[in-house]
């Protein structure tokens, strides 16, 4: 029996990730192993736009190697797990091009953080997402 398709269209993908206030974002150590951060997000123009704190592991690792993933999750039951994860090289906004939306949001982990850090986009292309609701009755 063929298995259920629980991907999300690009369209869903894209809401899912704009109704989001932030991201885990995924970084490379210099040896080659992961770090991880909870960044705020907001999707503008088709790209996830992120900020990082300032002097942050992840703000040192991105200037070394922009190559990245961005994942977020919602799970109220199993049946209801819906996710997004992008891949891809985070690209610098400068102040200019940062949202209204995402310069209003707080690091979740470092609400009083100053510097804020800089703003990075990842586009929208290389995306993996999920919808466990569209699982069948069983």
């Amino acid at each position: 029996m063929p298995r259920d398709t629980i991907e999300m269209s690009g369209e869903e993908s894209v809401a899912f990730l704009a109704a989001q206030s932030w991201v885990v974002l995924a970084t490379l150590e210099p040896d080659g192993s992961p770090w991880a951060d909870v960044v705020p997000s907001a999707v503008q123009d088709g790209q996830l736009l992120f900020r990082v704190s300032a002097g942050s592991r992840s703000e040192r690792n991105i200037r070394r190697d922009a190559r990245i993933c961005c994942t977020q999750d919602e799970n109220a039951s199993y049946f209801e797990i819906r996710g997004v994860i992008a891949h891809g090289e985070a690209l610098r906004v400068p102040p200019s091009g940062v949202s209204a939306e995402l310069e209003a949001r707080r690091d979740p982990l470092h609400l009083d953080a100053e510097p804020r850090g800089e703003a990075y986009s990842i586009g929208l292309t290389d995306v993996v997402s999920f919808d466990f609701a569209r699982i069948g009755a069983r």
